[in-house]
């Protein structure tokens, strides 16, 4: 079962594209679609392999489902670990770009 939270979640009326691409997906959720432990996960962001995960609060983390989705796609179509690298570099800037446009 996927728990999906959004963050956004504030009572601000937002389409429902912005929504689901804000949607979260939280680590036990991957462990257990991906079939890999929770390290094998950190070391893959490490490695630039995986996206890195979002603040939620003070102690709890996540990841973008819209993230999780592209990378679980590309692993499905049997992409290689540079293809998902160039992925996970591409996702993390177009989610920099929208930081920066958020707050300008």
């Amino acid at each position: 079962m996927t728990h999906l939270s959004n963050p956004l979640d504030s009572g601000f009326a937002i389409d429902e594209q912005q929504q689901a691409k804000h949607q979260v997906i939280y680590i036990f959720d991957i462990v257990e679609q991906l079939g890999l432990t929770k390290p094998e996960i950190y070391l893959s962001i490490r490695e630039g392999q995986f996206p890195s995960p979002v603040d939620l609060c003070e102690r709890e983390l996540g990841f973008l489902k819209s993230e999780f989705d592209d990378i679980y796609g590309a692993l499905r179509r049997g992409a290689t670990l540079k293809d998902i690298s160039v992925l996970v570099f591409n996702l993390h800037q177009q989610r920099t770009r929208s930081s920066l446009m958020s707050n300008a």
